[in-house]
């Protein structure tokens, strides 16, 4: 998910529209990547192999920089109506949004677009896939401006055709029509067929995880160092690093993280904070309630954060659509969406679906895991209550917001420790998850508590640890004795938030919990270093920093 903030003013719409203006591509030539449908998985459905771009081409950011620039000129300098990218639809697919969009049509000849290769016909050129390209709308008197910026930067540029009033797209090739369409059938997809795939909703039964008939550990510092090495649960940091080069040092995420980044809007206090979300672990059995819960989660993080939830933009992975039980997967998996949207009043603002997703075991096609990625917004409306998840002070004390149930069902632990890939997602109800919301907003705006970060990934246990390892802080915790001690660590039971307050604040912090009368409880105090479960050691933060921020690295390169 890309974040942009723009002022108002330079605020530029993806239409093309005014009898005459010119409409162009600008960026790298055109390829034949996609041109037999989804780069990704024209391979999987057709006889056609898809050339791939080289490594070192694929890694040549400079190409989008130079585009950056180049539309920054434009904008600056008010030379264009309209802007697009160009993606999965093509230039076929770019152009008649646009034409769509501004109620015209559009009159279009690939003559003059920019090629990377030979032998490439008028269809290939409309619906290759190449990235790093852009269509402009602009007036004719702009073209020699337009054109000397584009050379400038060392981009190539071609005249793709002109508006016209028709509502209709016309491709003309050397004075031959080759097609002609309304816009709108292809545009925004207004009058696109509709198609109704069969699908079932998978009758495998459902497993439930009882806690009670699963052996419980014995020895608890060793489950924590078995669950350190999985990948899904260790810090990602390594990573993100590789990719992050320029943040600064003093950037407000990198410095002092929280459940949501934040990203400064201006100087009057105000801030965006904005969190991706989604545990494929949680939709093996129940789609429908797991990815209501990638939403109810990505609105707790911008809540944990300071902020309130505004928009939602989506990244839906699923299987072959022509598999009844991989397109049942997508039916429930949409409608639990929509309903938690609903739930919490965000809209889906913008979003895409990648189907056709799967691998190859043992001879068998077998679609991915459903991935519903959820991409959230919110505000801050002053930065100076933006909320972080490490712990600051030793003697702090530990607080959780919520209850802890004998749930392991959709667990890291189960899959980790007892080997179960499938099973229920954990508890959630949609009531207790809005009374959160509105508890934590409450504590962090009367500034009650020092840190929050909410129960995920991990359960318990990794929430501690997260907020312990950036300032290197260790914790000391007793758990419940009427939930089991496996379940009460690592369990991943949702609507549940872990909070540090200071000593100051503590009587402050527990009248306002009873009056809103929502489950909580105390864990224990944070530590010098040392980390404490049930008077039993489990070693001290800067040892299990080491391997909690290091496991990446170590398996990328081989050594685990």
């Amino acid at each position: 998910m890309v974040i942009g903030i723009g002022k108002k003013d330079h605020l530029i719409s993806a239409v093309a529209q005014g009898v005459g203006n010119i409409v162009a591509v600008v960026g790298v030539p055109t390829g034949k990547e996609g041109i037999d449908g989804d780069a990704f998985a024209a391979d999987a459905i057709t006889d056609n192999g898809t050339k791939g771009l080289s490594v070192d081409y694929l890694k040549n950011v400079e190409i989008e920089k130079d585009l950056f620039k180049v539309i920054q000129k434009f904008i600056d300098k008010k030379l264009v109506l309209g802007i697009q990218p160009v993606g999965a639809q093509g230039i076929v697919g770019a152009v008649t949004e646009m034409a769509a969009r501004g109620g015209a049509g559009v009159e279009i000849s690939t003559q003059e677009v920019p090629l990377r290769m030979e032998g490439l016909s008028p269809r290939d050129i409309l619906v290759s896939e190449s990235w790093g390209r852009m269509l402009i709308c602009f007036n004719p008197e702009q073209l020699d401006k337009i054109k000397a910026i584009v050379k400038k930067q060392g981009i190539e540029m071609g005249v793709l055709g002109k508006v016209t009033n028709d509502g209709q797209l016309t491709l003309n090739e050397k004075g031959e029509l080759l097609a002609k369409l309304p816009v709108n059938y292809l545009g925004l997809g207004g009058k696109a067929p509709v198609y109704e795939p069969v699908y079932v909703l998978d009758d495998a039964e459902f497993v439930h995880c009882n806690v009670d008939e699963l052996p419980e550990p014995d020895h608890y510092p060793a489950v924590v160092k078995m669950m350190m090495t999985s990948l899904n649960l260790v810090s990602k940091k390594w990573l993100s690093k590789k990719f992050s080069k320029s943040l600064r040092a003093d950037d407000m995420s990198t410095k002092y993280p929280s459940d949501a980044s934040i990203i400064p809007l201006n100087d009057k206090g105000k801030a965006l904070v904005a969190t991706m979300d989604c545990n494929p672990g949680y939709m093996t059995a129940d789609p429908f309630k797991g990815a209501q819960i990638a939403v109810a989660e990505a609105a707790r993080n911008i809540v944990c954060a300071g902020g309130k939830p505004m928009a939602v933009s989506d990244c839906l992975n699923f299987g072959n659509p022509g598999d009844p039980k991989a397109y049942g997967a997508f039916v429930a998996s949409v409608k639990g969406l929509a309903h938690a949207c609903e739930l919490f009043k965000v809209p889906v603002i913008s979003g895409n679906v990648s189907f056709y997703n799967q691998r190859s075991v043992e001879g068998h096609i077998v679609p991915v895991t459903p991935s519903p990625i959820i991409g959230m917004v919110g505000l801050l409306k002053d930065a100076e209550k933006h909320t972080t998840l490490a712990f600051k002070h030793k003697g702090d004390m530990i607080f959780l917001i919520g209850r802890s149930r004998d749930d392991v069902n959709g667990s890291e632990y189960i899959r980790k420790i007892h080997g179960i890939n499938t099973s229920l997602p954990p508890f959630y109800d949609e009531a207790e998850e809005q009374e959160l919301h509105q508890v934590v907003a409450g504590v962090i705006d009367k500034k009650l508590v020092r840190s929050v970060h909410d129960v995920s990934n991990g359960g318990l246990f990794f929430t501690l640890l997260e907020s312990a390892v950036p300032v290197e802080f260790g914790f000391d915790i007793t758990t419940d004795a009427e939930v089991r001690k496996d379940a009460f660590l690592f369990g991943e039971s949702q609507s549940r938030v872990i909070v540090s307050v200071s000593p100051e604040m503590q009587d402050a912090f527990v009248d306002y919990m009873v009056e809103q009368e929502f489950p909580f409880s105390i864990l224990g105090h944070v530590t010098k270093g040392e980390v404490r479960i049930d008077d039993e050691s489990y070693g001290f933060i800067k040892e299990m920093k080491k391997l909690f921020e290091g496991v990446l690295e170590s398996w990328v390169e081989g050594k685990v």
